[in-house]
């Protein structure tokens, strides 16, 4: 199973509640939150000498204005709905350190003394400002709870939560660098090395993948080479050799040192055996341990129970092993020396990330990702913790210590065979880009099994292709529904060329008659490409729905290919166009956000009178899915006359449905 590995410390200073009235705030100039600051002063001041009291102080509007600024990259003047909630419910509680829950007592007052004075100095106006209050007044009685809630903290909270229930003095400098570095202590002891380093793989930390990335329940369908070929893919990885071969060197017994590091004079004979430097070691180290090439005892190490296996066993169990390594590599990551002090290095969260590489990759399937973007996801993602400030200052810092993470990260992959480089394509190159950024980066067959049985295990269900000689419309319908064009393309034409038109088009559109609104837009689609072949079916189909609207597009278009002007006969009906946008909102509609339900339904049905006609004829159809269309049209649609026509019509349709039972 893939771990999600626990990165070094991250520590942030405790505070407490209390500080000085809003009247009393620092008069100071030094940036934008230190001149709201002095306004905010100045304002507080003028409400107490005319008798208006006022809540909160002066720490806490400092640092809600500090964390607007650093989190939402917003002043005052920015808020808007929703922001209050991210700011008091999720940023707060992740990032501030609360010893008791009656810490945060004047958070709220402040809150809402911030709201007031932005009302009164025209940084909101006082509609906005209300909402905002209202907002606020919602938060309130949830907002206690979520700060003390373990589940909203960060790594920096949890851990200084952790020294105050050890009893740390936080005044006591020299107590709290004793506890950091008992912590780092313990962590270098499994294998790590300090803050910025991935500790070794824990089976019992597993990650969801479908809940991680909100995955639905089904994904399109894969072609996988047989499992012979697959395995002797794995037995040319790169990186399992080399731990075969530490695992060799290691032999029966050799001595270790604090329970897991190789004596200096064993690291410089290992790097001359094996040819590698001693950065490469270390993760050759660790990932042979995780893959188990190495069995570690309290004062030797000696060769692990996969050293036997690789590369001789059978293909399912290399198979196996190969899965259980790529797992291991994900959860060793990226493995460097970082200065558990320097503050900049403490910015970066490595956590998860060749996780979130090998997802994307997956789900990006044989179109592959270019490098370049895949290195701005790892920097994005790495220091999405951090201030816009910091998180630049630790980038450049790690990145000038030790090279581009993703370059880094690729290359490991890569060494295991999970990941494969292509030439770039005129399609892939981001603008700006050159060298080996261009590349394309796809995942291999071997990687997308791993992560198809990953998957699989988190109940999202991964279709496997059968060999083209049998497959069946259904199935190429599937691969039509992930829409890869040059995957539908590839085995659309081997399909073909197996049946032949006629016999192709026979099955496509029986296929398409007897079943759904998204089988019947796919199926159709596919017909299409069979072109003029495939006239004798289409001609067929037009004896009435459900394939009649389909088959007077399909054979205009292949009249128009020979003729300017399309017969009569072919010209669709209102019933006909009613029906083919009742089958394209049920087939894409279902699975979206409302935000995306209402672009798609105003594209669909634009405002004006064309609408309002078609949807009374649409209640009258004898389509499964019309009343449901209906009613999510008179739900989500932008335009409101057109959704209370919707409304309207749903309810015919309903009624009529009743009827006819």
């Amino acid at each position: 199973m893939f771990s999600v590995g626990r990165l070094g410390a991250r520590f942030a200073p405790p505070r407490c509640g209390g500080g000085d009235n809003l009247a009393v705030m620092a008069d100071t100039v030094s940036d934008p939150v230190e001149t709201v600051l002095k306004e905010l002063a100045g304002w507080a001041e003028q409400a107490e000498r005319t008798g208006r009291r006022l809540g909160g102080d002066a720490d806490e509007a400092r640092l809600l204005l500090d964390l607007l600024r650093d989190y939402l990259g917003i002043g005052l003047a920015d808020l808007a709905e929703g922001d209050l909630g991210e700011l008091l419910l999720e940023i707060y509680p992740r990032k501030i350190t609360v010893l008791k829950a009656d810490d945060v007592d004047g958070v709220i007052p402040t809150a809402r003394a911030l709201l007031t004075f932005c009302r009164d100095t025209g940084r909101l106006s006082t509609s906005k400002a209300t909402r905002l209050e209202a907002e606020l007044e919602e938060i309130e009685p949830r907002f206690a709870d979520a700060v003390m809630n373990p589940a909203n903290w960060g790594m920096a909270r949890s851990l200084t939560q952790a020294m105050s229930a050890d009893g740390i003095d936080f005044s006591d400098q020299a107590a709290v660098d004793r506890w950091i570095s008992e912590y780092n202590g313990g962590l270098s002891a499994l294998g790590t090395s300090g803050a910025g380093a991935i500790t070794p793989y824990d089976e019992d930390e597993e990650l969801d993948l479908a809940e991680a990335f909100g995955l639905p329940d089904r994904l399109p369908p894969l072609r996988l080479p047989e499992d012979g070929e697959l395995a002797e893919a794995a037995r040319a990885s790169v990186l399992l050799d080399r731990a075969r071969q530490l695992s060799d060197w290691v032999g029966g017994e050799r001595e270790i040192i604090d329970g897991y590091d190789l004596a200096p004079s064993d690291v410089t004979e290992a790097t001359a055996a094996l040819g590698i430097d001693a950065d490469e070691l270390a993760y050759v180290w660790h990932f042979a341990d995780h893959a188990d090439f190495l069995s570690f005892h309290e004062t030797y190490v000696t060769t692990g129970p996969t050293t036997e296996n690789w590369p001789s066993a059978a293909d399912d169990e290399v198979l196996d092993i190969w899965h259980g390594a790529l797992s291991a590599a994900l959860s060793c990551g990226l493995l460097v020396d970082v200065d558990a002090n320097d503050p900049a290095a403490r910015t970066l969260d490595f956590d998860g990330a060749g996780v979130a590489i090998v997802m994307a990759l997956f789900l990006a399937r044989s179109e592959g990702i270019p490098a370049a973007e895949l290195h701005t996801m790892i920097r994005d993602g790495v220091t999405a913790e951090a201030s816009p400030d910091l998180a630049g200052e630790g980038w450049r810092a790690w990145t000038e210590e030790h090279g581009d993470p993703a370059r880094m990260l690729l290359g490991r992959l890569r060494d295991l065979g999970a990941v494969e480089h292509h030439p770039p394509t005129e399609k892939s190159v981001p603008e700006g880009t050159e060298g080996s950024d261009d590349e394309v980066v796809r995942l291999t067959p071997l990687a997308t099994r791993a992560l198809l049985i990953q998957l699989e295990e988190a109940g999202v269900d991964v279709p496997i292709l059968p060999p083209v000689q049998e497959m069946t419309a259904a199935d190429l319908i599937a691969v039509a529904e992930g829409g890869i064009e040059h995957e539908v393309d590839t085995e659309m034409t081997a399909w073909l060329e197996l049946r032949g038109a006629e016999a192709a088009a026979d099955e496509l559109l029986a296929t398409a008659a007897a079943g759904g609104a998204a089988d019947r837009l796919f199926a159709t689609v596919l017909a299409t490409r069979i072109g003029a072949a495939a006239e004798p079916q289409w001609r067929e189909a037009l004896g009435g729905l459900p394939l009649r609207p389909y088959a007077k597009v399909a054979l205009a278009e292949l009249v128009e290919a020979e003729s300017s002007d399309a017969p009569a006969d072919l010209e669709p009906t209102p019933e006909d166009l009613a029906w083919l946008l009742t089958d394209a909102i049920a087939a894409t509609c279902r699975a979206l956000e409302s935000e995306e339900v209402a672009d798609q339904l105003r594209e669909a049905l634009p405002p004006g009178e064309r609408p309002q006609e078609l949807l009374d004829v649409m209640w009258r159809l004898p389509h499964p899915d019309v009343a449901e269309v209906l009613t999510l049209a008179g739900d989500h649609h932008p335009d409101k006359k057109v959704a209370k026509a919707a409304r309207k019509a749903a309810f015919k349709a309903a009624s009529r449905a009743s009827a006819t039972r």
